[in-house]
């Protein structure tokens, strides 16, 4: 086993070493260096991109570009002071706001997601919201979905929410569900500092120990925009769907 280790360790470092020069790095596993100079980012996406990378607990880079390497620039303390903010407003509901959003967590949940620019209330309802529902198809599991599924809707209520994360260029809030006695969820909310020009966002993140059966577990994100489609990303590409029945 040791040997196959080996092997493949030597073939990621040769491949490095083909790699790097290419993308400017003349030296491989340099030690010694904090300086930011002359770092690139790599944009894996077919669009433009312009976000914050963090490199240890005090030090991150604007990473911004239209092509495949993004040039970089240090982000320091001073120039993040108050571009994204959050605080306890009442026990247990948090606000998290930058220049563009200002978001709304109570109980796990994105109650509301105010868009400060246009001045309106993006969701009709509440957002990262955790429900079960029974999979017990006529044919076979866990490859038919029955539309009478949507009738065994239930709730998942979060045990607890606090404050995970306090930077300034980025906040967060963490909050533990507990599923069964088997199963649970940990799910992230994170607000990042806002960029002139491109449209703000909020991340949302789930680690989840299921230890169910026969049953579907579904995170629903209900907003107050009307389409006759949306679509969605998934590892095989972008698909697109109605979101209406009547599809004839």
């Amino acid at each position: 086993m040791s040997q196959i280790y080996a092997n493949v360790f030597q073939t990621g470092y040769n491949l490095l070493q083909t790699i790097y020069p290419v993308l400017g790095i003349s030296e491989i596993g340099t030690k010694g260096t904090s300086s930011l100079q002359n770092t690139l980012a790599l944009n894996t996406l077919p669009w433009p991109r312009k976000e914050i990378i963090e490199f240890s607990k005090d030090q991150a880079v604007v990473a911004d570009g239209s092509s495949n390497l993004l040039s970089t620039t240090e982000l320091s303390t001073s120039q993040t002071e108050k571009l994204v903010t959050i605080q306890e407003s009442t026990p247990g509901i948090f606000v998290l706001q930058n220049s563009q959003l200002s978001v709304t967590v109570e109980g796990g949940c994105i109650t509301s997601l105010h868009d400060r620019k246009a001045n309106q209330e993006v969701l009709s309802g509440k957002a990262n919201k955790f429900v079960i529902f029974k999979d017990q198809p006529i044919y076979w599991q866990a490859w038919d979905v029955e539309v009478y599924h949507l009738e065994t809707r239930q709730e998942l209520h979060a045990t607890s929410t606090s404050i995970s994360e306090d930077k300034p260029y980025r906040v967060s809030v963490v909050t533990e569900t507990k599923i069964s006695e088997l199963s649970s969820i940990r799910s992230t909310i994170t607000l990042s500092a806002a960029f002139e020009g491109q449209q703000s966002y909020v991340e949302c993140s789930a680690e989840i120990e299921w230890h169910e059966t026969m049953k579907f577990l579904k995170v629903e994100f209900p907003v107050d925009v009307r389409n006759t489609e949306a679509s969605y990303e998934t590892q095989f590409g972008i698909i697109k769907r109605p979101t209406h029945y009547n599809t004839s």
